[in-house]
């Protein structure tokens, strides 16, 4: 009896994994493999060309898997590349609003003078 309740409670507090189904694991494998072509096309791209930042531009235009091979090369997750989107917006918004040019900040030929 004591066995059954331990097992019991085994059951209802941890987390199974089951194994994927063989077409998810098909379908994540091409895009790893794409990734890792992807990759392998920037190395190529890089070691003939100087100039990085036209590169990485051009890359992230040109390639369907650009931004995810990136953000793998950097180990940056898609989550914390919008948390430093965000935030530099919000930065550049107050920037705008210390220097009087955000909303509400109205022309000086606008205004009325009386």
């Amino acid at each position: 009896m004591v066995n059954d309740e331990k097992l019991q409670k085994l059951l209802n507090r941890n987390t199974f994994f089951t194994k994927a189904l063989p077409e998810d694991e098909q379908t994540y494998r091409e895009l790893v493999t794409k990734i890792v072509e992807t990759l392998k096309r920037l190395k190529e791209k890089v070691t003939e060309q100087q100039n990085l930042l036209s590169i990485l531009a051009d890359f992230l235009q040109e390639e369907e898997h650009g931004l995810n091979a990136v953000l793998t090369l950097s180990g940056l997750s898609s989550e914390k590349l919008y948390r430093i989107i965000s935030f530099l917006r919000f930065s550049y918004y107050c920037n705008l609003v210390a220097a009087g040019r955000g909303p509400g900040w109205q022309h000086h030929s606008r205004l009325k003078r009386s």
